[in-house]
């Protein structure tokens, strides 16, 4: 029996387990996917206990950085963003990848987003902006990026040294400015009392809103870009092209291309709207 899984907290809005264990009990393999909602506390253990019995891993808020400093051996893509999101079981070693980036990158290329000449605002410096930041200054050609946290200051330190994050505008919340491409990389929208992270003055006109959220379809955060009349993009592609990435990773091969799309379509129509 082979075991997979996912690590974060909270982990009970994923729809991993679901999609993992269903492609396993369809194609019929001896395998099972476990969502752990992890207390830092217990990470030296769950090092162990992944070394000595899992197949691999997904990453979650908030570990996707934090799990670095137990995973020495990355790939080159890792030790670019500082950020994982899928660890392989190797022999006993454990080696941290990244596949947010081909989700984003999807994402993108689904929705024909340009960024070329567009103001661009991340709202959020959690795990997954890594990824968002580099993709955006490696493959494309935004006109300005800007990022807003909550604690400018203590962002800027922790991304020090990254060069990938030179000429990056870190300001705080809230902001007057307009942006032509606004993306969500916070959890805001995952409980029923969040409110958006921007306005709906803070879109310009014929502005794109991407919301990494994937399993709430209608988020506060989508709900101002609607009331702008901004093109709004769900996070539901970058979710499903990461997790087929890791799907390879960990078993290598990818998932029965017909299996893979029946039970997205499954989970997609028992999701949020």
């Amino acid at each position: 029996m082979k075991i997979t899984g996912l690590i974060g907290s909270p982990v009970r809005n994923s729809w991993s387990q679901t999609l993992f264990n269903s492609i396993y009990s369809t194609d019929k393999m001896r395998c099972f996917y476990a969502a752990i909602d992890l207390n830092l506390n217990s990470i030296d253990n769950f090092i162990e206990f992944a070394i000595s019995s899992m197949t691999g891993f997904n990453v979650t808020s908030p570990y996707k950085e934090i799990i670095l400093r137990y995973i020495q051996q990355r790939d080159p893509l890792v030790w670019r963003l500082g950020s994982a999101n899928a660890i392989t079981n190797e022999s006993g070693t454990l080696m941290a990848h990244n596949t947010d980036y081909l989700g984003f990158k999807k994402i993108i290329e689904t929705n024909s987003v340009n960024f070329h000449e567009k103001k661009v605002c991340i709202a959020g410096t959690g795990g997954v902006f890594r990824t968002i930041l580099y993709s955006l200054i490696s493959d494309f050609e935004a006109d300005s990026i800007t990022v807003l946290s909550r604690d400018p200051v203590k962002a800027k330190a922790k991304f020090q040294g990254f060069e990938y994050f030179e000429g990056t505008d870190i300001i705080g919340y809230p902001t007057e400015n307009k942006y032509d491409i606004i993306i969500n990389c916070t959890p805001i929208g995952m409980n029923e009392n969040d409110t958006s992270p921007v306005k709906v003055t803070n879109f310009s006109k014929n502005a794109v809103a991407i919301d990494l959220i994937y399993a709430n379809m209608d988020t506060p955060f989508l709900k101002a870009a609607a009331g702008a009349k901004a093109l709004c993009i769900n996070g539901r592609e970058m979710f499903f092209q990461q997790a087929y990435e890791s799907y390879n990773l960990f078993h290598g091969s990818y998932p029965d291309i017909e299996i893979f799309n029946t039970v997205r379509k499954n989970l997609e129509g028992s999701g949020r709207k």
